[in-house]
């Protein structure tokens, strides 16, 4: 379809500029005042933001000209570049003393102030609850930004509330980030008691060394190849990265996802709205369903093979910085990954059903695994468990479940520093969440009732720490 074919089309714009009664756009003859001429016509002004009058002010109108005499027409630059005048920084300094601020930075319209303020002030982990009326410069603050944006109906306060409840209340309080560290990593080669001290940023809970899976000690070092399993905070996950050796991966904004199924479809509906992302789906009867399923405005449904090669040139998959494959078939996502990769996409996710092909998928470096049966396997056994567990995630590629345990009142957990517990060695504790604020844990640390605490274990140590927390 031409996407400009709706610029000749009829329009309810059209139909209006043939009845003479079209708002827009209607070019004055005089300055802006009170009055005005329009179409050889005095007109009143009733739209300007002109409030003070001061557009025709004969002081600020003198004042314009001997700026122009002196500094031209115009700045011909950013103000991060060499489009600053001396005149900018002494109107921030004259508002900012007339305000009573330290500082001010002026924008050049209302709308930029928006765009500029909120992306800058909006993180990664923060969300906006925004009023579905307010203003277009704001909905385009908060989507250039790295939050995330829940809408409500205007001045509905109940679905305020719905929207508010969908807030974690321990957002990102903790994360587990499991990196395949590379040979030029920072850490290679070095006990993990000299990387992991009291004030380290991180807790290194596990390690996949081949087919071995580790609870390390502080005698353990890495190794390139090691896949390895970091408890930290959302502050600190670029300070992994580049101890990783990862430092040079880009930030995901263009996204390749192969498959159309209700995994793909969430995957989308539910990405930020800085990402864009690209669908392939080879049956071309879904292919169209998803046009109706699909909500994200960002998202492009193709129909076509995420593994034609030809095609993922021709639809710019070398600008991608993730490819997806989601598609029924574990051969099919393997393939379309390692073509992906091939054609230069760092970041590669294969949902693998298969669990034969998994040690193969990792050990073709395929970047993330993902297995519907194991998530399925993590209920079944979280409800098997008597202690009070609120989360079981089983590790795809290590043999390791992680498990988020609420401590009760008289724990045995709670009764000396961790160092003194006695924990199985198939264990290891890595961080809790206390009064919303993520905490690492180490040998000194003691839990306290109410701690919600995130624990490593090797297969079959979740039962063994189940007694801790009763």
């Amino acid at each position: 379809m031409d996407i400009f074919a709706k610029c000749y089309e009829p329009s309810l714009a059209t139909e209006l500029q043939e009845k003479g009664v079209y708002p827009y756009f209607r070019a004055l003859q005089s300055r802006q005042d009170v009055e005005v001429m329009m179409e050889g016509k005095r007109r009143i002004m009733l739209g300007s933001n002109n409030y003070l009058g001061l557009t025709t002010d004969p002081e600020v109108i003198e004042a314009g000209v001997r700026t122009m005499e002196q500094y031209g027409t115009g700045c011909s630059g950013s103000r991060f570049l060499n489009g600053t005048l001396q005149l900018h920084l002494e109107l921030e300094e004259a508002l900012a003393g007339f305000l009573r601020k330290e500082e001010v930075i002026t924008f050049g319209t209302g709308f930029q102030s928006n765009v500029g303020i909120i992306s800058a002030l909006v993180g990664r982990h923060d969300y906006v609850i925004c009023d579905r009326e307010n203003h277009a410069s704001i909905y385009a603050g908060c989507q250039m930004s790295y939050g995330k944006m829940l809408r409500y109906r205007h001045s509905d306060m109940e679905d305020l509330e719905k929207q508010l409840a969908r807030v974690p209340e321990q957002n990102g309080a903790l994360i587990l980030l499991g990196v395949k560290v590379r040979e030029n990593a920072l850490i290679l080669n070095k006990p993990l008691k000299e990387l992991c001290g009291a004030d380290a940023p991180y807790h290194i809970v596990a390690i996949k060394r081949g087919d071995e899976t580790l609870i390390p000690h502080g005698n353990h070092s890495l190794i390139a190849g090691d896949v390895v399993y970091f408890m930290t905070t959302p502050d600190y996950i670029d300070i992994i990265r580049d101890a990783a050796g990862k430092e040079d991966y880009p930030e995901v904004g263009h996204l390749f996802v192969m498959g159309g199924s209700s995994t793909a479809v969430h995957l989308v509906n539910h990405m930020p709205d800085h990402m864009h992302a690209k669908i392939l789906e080879s049956n071309a009867t879904r292919a169209l369903q998803l046009n109706e399923v699909v909500k994200n405005n960002h998202t492009l449904i193709l129909h076509g093979d995420g593994r034609d090669l030809s095609l993922l040139e021709e639809e710019g998959v070398r600008k991608a910085q993730a490819f997806v494959a989601l598609t029924q078939h574990s051969e099919q996502n393997i393939l379309a990954c390692l073509a992906a990769k091939r054609l230069g996409v760092r970041k590669t996710v294969a949902m693998v059903e298969n669990t034969d092909y998994i040690s193969m998928a990792e050990s073709l470096d395929i970047g993330t695994i993902i297995n519907k049966k194991t998530f399925a396997a993590d209920h079944i056994y979280r409800m098997m468990l008597r202690a009070d567990i609120t989360t079981v995630k089983s590790l795809t590629v290590a043999n390791a479940d992680v498990a988020e345990f609420q401590t009760p009142a008289k724990a045995l957990v709670t009764r000396r520093p961790v160092k003194d517990l006695g924990l199985p060695d198939s264990v290891t504790l890595g961080g809790l969440v206390r009064n919303g604020k993520g905490v690492l844990i180490n040998g000194n640390t003691v839990i306290e009732p109410g701690d919600t605490v995130v624990a490593f274990c090797l297969a079959g140590g979740i039962k063994k720490l189940e007694r801790f927390f009763k």
